[in-house]
């Protein structure tokens, strides 16, 4: 008997049945496997471990590619061996089995996905992957037949456009859980009414999550008393750039105010002679404050879009509409007050403005070569304070 290849319940099939000629539909379901396989590896290191895979050297991020690959060989064999497809082969009407019309064995499976990532993907080695890919696709859409496909019977559902939203929309879903596992990474381990202690732990697990090059140099370090503390001016030898132009540096200081265990204020505290030639405005360490306190505090928006509040700039009397972090971001040397959900956010920063200039990214002010000579030293004063 002779069968079509839009049949899903044959089982004797023609040796065309066994070919597969759709490239592209093959390689968007392995894809979506592979996402998928990711965004479990993501879920438990980033939202579970904290650790954020976006500040990953070459090397760990290859780790982090195997890692994934390492998921697909547990799954896509027992997949395969318990339905005969995968999400990603479901969602494009594929579906394949031994010749006889049986499931594939777990080990069957395996071997077939060692194949494809030998033979398909080239061990995802830089470079070479990519041609591994091209051939694949042109054997493919030429043959139909891969090289882990001489004892494997497919069976191909016509493709309808609803295949294509379905991959869509799955390919956003599982998109939509990796970036909420990052975001739910770098959340604050401690909420609500936080004591001293568990606002430093927030404060420097955050820090470390952003970038291990930040965190070695913005940490908060215990020095004096019970609440007060240095913002680390560990030398950076990563940030070449920022050293090369930084001699030396004043560290700044931050002190946390508690009443009854439960911190209510915080004041980051920072001066430079007027003799220095430049020096680093600690722009991430108040980011981080705002972060680690005022949006661990109960009452305030987790998500994407904390809530806005409106400013004061304190030198020109202008107001701004902005929540607390682009705030900060916009104006990273200027003076403004402002209140959210019972905590006032304040800055106070003097500097003389014609001998010195803010230069972004690297979050500094740099005496301008040419300028004046500074007739006052930079301060800086940054506070957070519960309202009563």
């Amino acid at each position: 008997m002779t069968a079509s290849m839009t049949e899903w319940s044959t089982t004797q099939l023609d040796t065309e049945t066994m070919k597969a000629h759709c490239p592209w539909r093959r390689f968007f379901a392995r894809s979506l496997d592979l996402l998928i396989c990711s965004a479990i590896y993501e879920l438990f290191t980033s939202a579970i471990l904290r650790i954020n895979l976006l500040d990953r050297s070459f090397l760990m991020g290859m780790v982090d590619i195997y890692m994934s690959f390492g998921i697909l060989f547990l799954l896509e064999p027992l997949l395969l061996s318990q339905f005969g497809t995968t999400p990603g082969k479901w969602i494009f009407g594929i579906s394949l089995s031994k010749k006889d019309g049986s499931k594939l064995s777990y080990g069957e499976g395996f071997s077939r996905l060692c194949y494809v990532f030998w033979r398909g993907y080239g061990f995802q080695i830089p470079i070479y992957n990519l041609v591994r890919l091209y051939k694949s696709y042109a054997l493919c859409s030429e043959e139909g037949e891969m090289s882990w496909d001489t004892e494997t019977l497919y069976r191909v559902q016509p493709n309808r456009w609803y295949r294509t939203i379905g991959f869509i929309v799955a390919y956003g879903a599982v998109m939509c859980i990796s970036v909420g596992a990052r975001f739910w990474g770098s959340s604050p381990l401690h909420t609500g009414a936080i004591t001293q202690q568990e606002f430093v732990e927030n404060y420097n697990q955050d820090a470390k999550f952003l970038s291990e090059n930040r965190h070695k140099k913005d940490a908060l370090i215990f020095t004096e008393g019970n609440n007060c503390y240095t913002i680390s001016d560990s030398p950076v030898i990563e940030d070449y750039i920022t050293a090369m132009l930084m001699e030396s540096d004043i560290p700044a200081k931050m002190e946390i105010t508690e009443t009854d265990g439960i911190v209510t204020a915080l004041t980051i505290t920072h001066e430079v002679p007027a003799s220095s030639d430049s020096f680093l405005t600690y722009e991430q360490p108040r980011l981080l404050s705002i972060r680690n306190l005022l949006y661990a505090q109960k009452g305030f928006h987790r998500g994407f879009l904390p809530p806005k509040t409106t400013f004061t700039l304190t030198d020109s009397g202008e107001t701004v509409t902005a929540n607390p972090v682009v705030m900060m971001v916009d104006h990273p040397v200027e003076s403004f007050t402002g209140t959210l959900e019972g905590w006032e956010m304040t800055q106070t920063i003097s500097y003389d403005r014609e001998a010195y200039t803010y230069l972004s990214p690297l979050e500094m002010i740099q005496k301008n070569e040419e300028g004046p000579e500074a007739t006052q030293p930079y301060t800086l004063t940054f506070s957070l304070k519960k309202l009563n």
